[in-house]
């Protein structure tokens, strides 16, 4: 264990235990080496445990997956047993029928298992659970979360849908994190998923394990397109069930992650859409965007005779270009499309309401005419929208995210009209213009609870279950708050408002999109 140097002294042929964990240099003197002795510590040489004869297999190895594994060769094959003797024929959610061992819940986040492996078998899990193929929701997914913001392309869900095919070798991990926030964003599973044979794997279980998986594949895999995406869908589903701060505070993560790589201006663009739609919510007035929309000439001004293209060969074009590969052919085409155009003049009206009502001070005698103006502008964005998308359907007009979003901002603006209105001190000379204005606000109050009331109406159709409700439930509260003060004032008499029919739409919703007990 020692050896003797040319000078008489005595040193070990291995560094002490001491210095060895505290990566310090040692003299290797021997009894003591110099930094023992100088600390007044027992020093101790030990032959590293791969020099001894006859080695043997460490008890702990924190390496693997960050847990203790006995230092037994054979708990890997006693586990390989127990699931070679559960095999079984078995429905894959792939659609495939073969010899398959389906995940049970104990087996979620066995040591035995790698991350990805653990993630992968949680998510075939919830989609057994939910009764859906990847390709049924892939499908679902782009009939409807899609038709109102491009985040996802069709290639990516079929690489995604390919490396879950793959039997050999599990799918990364931002793969499975992603179909998972495909499926809270369709709405999938509901609360009512939730039984023994399944678990507690209903809508709530499954975001709050969904959120906990995304923080292991960002320690894995850093930044990704994949994890981005994930953040985004997070993102919109949090601001679904009512949680706007948790939302914003998902979104800056995906804002962070794109800044990091090269996306594409879709990508920039949806973006920067969700950001005004989570901000619209967000109570404190310091908070300005973090994204601006990509330079692509758009119009910044709203006005009637805006001529745009038409939505139908929109339509059209989109189904036929969805399997290109070329992205800049893409982008070209999706510039074009009535849906891209409408929203990107609606982003720029955002900018403006949230700047105008998060003033610290909203003279309505000073901003007079900076409020007729944005109040003639939003009106004339909402009906230029509404005649376009009349040539679709009905129901792509109630689940609009576009038009949605403009009520949205109506109910903020008027709202901050009429507390100014009762918070300041009008003069007699003024007096005549405040009461003008009330009535004007008031009006155009009353005409976004007749629409909200429209799609609270529509919502109870069958066909509109699947429908992904952008801003809908912010405009549900907002419609309840405000006919309810009218009542309340006696000015809804001789005049039939449905506020119970409302209230109960809210109740729905909730029951279908938000989360339980968080």
């Amino acid at each position: 264990m020692q050896t003797r140097t040319t000078d008489g002294t005595t040193r070990a042929k291995y560094v002490c235990r001491a210095c060895s964990s505290r990566k310090k240099v040692c003299d290797k003197a021997f009894p003591t080496c110099g930094s023992c002795k100088k600390k007044n510590t027992a020093c101790r040489y030990e032959i590293p445990l791969s020099k001894r004869e006859g080695g043997r297999h460490r008890k702990h190895q924190p390496g693997k997956n960050f847990v203790v594994i006995s230092g037994s060769p054979s708990s890997n094959r006693l586990w390989d047993d127990v699931l070679l003797n559960e095999k079984r024929v078995w429905t894959d959610p792939l659609g495939n029928v073969e010899a398959w061992s389906p995940p049970s819940l104990s087996s979620f986040s066995s040591p035995h298992r790698s991350i990805e492996e653990n993630v992968h078998a949680y998510a075939l899990k919830v989609l057994q659970a939910t009764d859906i193929t990847l390709d049924a929701l892939g499908e679902r997914y782009f009939r409807t979360f899609d038709t109102l913001i491009i985040i996802l392309s069709h290639e990516h869900f079929h690489r995604i849908a390919l490396s879950f095919k793959d039997t050999r070798t599990p799918p990364p991990i931002c793969h499975s994190t992603l179909v998972l926030s495909m499926l809270l964003a369709v709405g999938l599973p509901d609360q009512k998923c939730n039984s023994q044979t399944t678990g507690l794997l209903d809508r709530t279980a499954v975001y709050m394990t969904t959120k906990a998986q995304v923080a292991q594949a960002q320690a894995i895999t850093g930044v990704s397109l994949y994890l981005a995406q994930t953040m985004f869908l997070l993102a919109a589903c949090e601001h679904l069930a009512g949680r706007p701060e948790v939302a914003y505070l998902s979104l800056t993560s995906c804002i962070g992650m794109t800044r990091m790589i090269e996306v594409e201006q879709t990508t920039t663009w949806a973006i920067a859409f969700m950001e005004r739609i989570i901000l619209c919510e967000i109570q404190s007035k310091n908070i300005t965007p973090l994204t601006e929309l990509p330079d692509i000439n758009r119009p910044t001004q709203a006005s009637e005779n805006q001529s745009l293209p038409n939505p139908s060969q929109h339509a059209k074009d989109q189904t036929e270009s969805a399997f290109q590969d070329s992205a800049q052919s893409s982008l070209a085409q999706v510039i074009q499309n009535h849906k891209v155009a409408r929203q990107t003049q609606l982003v720029a009206l955002v900018d403006r309401t949230l700047s105008l009502t998060r003033s610290s001070s909203l003279d309505i005698t000073n901003a007079h005419s900076k409020i007729n103006q944005l109040d003639r502008e939003i009106h004339n964005f909402l009906h230029a929208t509404l005649v376009g998308l009349e040539d679709i359907t009905q129901s792509a007009t109630h689940s609009s995210p576009t038009v949605a979003l403009t009520f949205r901002i109506l109910f903020l603006f008027h709202n901050a009209i009429l507390e100014a209105l009762g918070t300041s001190s009008q003069g007699a000379a003024t007096a005549g213009e405040a009461d003008h204005q009330r009535i004007k606000s008031l009006t155009s109050l009353d005409s976004a609870c007749s629409m909200v009331l429209d799609v609270a109406r529509h919502c109870k159709m069958d066909h509109a279950k699947t429908v992904t409700p952008i801003c809908c439930f912010y405009n549900g509260k907002a419609a309840v708050e405000h006919l309810r003060k009218r009542r309340v004032g006696g000015e809804l008499e001789g005049r039939h408002w449905d506020v119970e029919g409302l209230g109960n739409a809210e109740q729905r919703y909730w029951t279908r999109w938000c989360f339980e007990k968080l």
